[in-house]
């Protein structure tokens, strides 16, 4: 019989500094996760870091960027693959007018994935939508996501993946 061992850590700090109806908001985390399964090919452990920013200017507009590094990214251990680091970055802007929110954001990552090939995996994904609020607890929402994914650099037609999906949605809190 197979046993399955999970561990998993995390730890976060938040810090807020408040003037006038503006709003900084710093904060990060560290997570630290690891799977043994019993089989030939356990998954690695996860180290993570992450940071980040948002400014909240008069209660309307939002502006935030983070980070990410997840080192030795957890990719399953097999003897023909090693792992790499894993990078990554966001942006994005919100703005409020009444019940009605606009914004967007931009993703990007890389790693080096398979690394016995040449080039590194990337992801480019941005995303933009509208909601309308109808109370607190009732929101209605649509957005256009888009990305682009290229395995080990895109040195061939396979290795790359993009699409474009439309999103639509209604969130209910009870």
């Amino acid at each position: 019989m197979n046993s399955c061992r999970i561990i998993r850590l995390q730890a976060g700090l938040v810090h807020e500094r408040y003037w006038s109806s503006n709003i900084l908001r710093l904060g990060g985390s560290y997570t630290y996760s690891h799977a043994r399964s019993g089989l030939m090919f356990d998954q690695g452990s996860l180290s993570s870091f992450n940071a980040g920013a948002t400014l909240i200017l008069d209660y309307d507009w939002m502006l935030g960027v983070s980070g990410t590094w997840n080192g030795k990214s957890g990719v399953a251990r097999s003897p023909n693959v090693t792992t790499s680091d894993a990078y990554g970055a966001s942006a994005s802007v919100n703005y409020n007018h009444g019940r009605w929110t606009a914004g967007g954001y931009y993703q990007w990552a890389t790693a080096a994935g398979d690394t016995l090939l040449p080039g590194n995996d990337r992801l480019r994904a941005v995303e933009v939508g509208l909601s309308y609020r109808f109370t607190t607890k009732l929101r209605l929402y649509g957005a256009v996501y888009s990305f682009d994914f290229d395995e080990e650099g895109g040195t061939q037609r396979t290795d790359r993946h993009h699409g474009t999906e439309l999103l639509l949605g209604v969130r209910a809190t009870l």
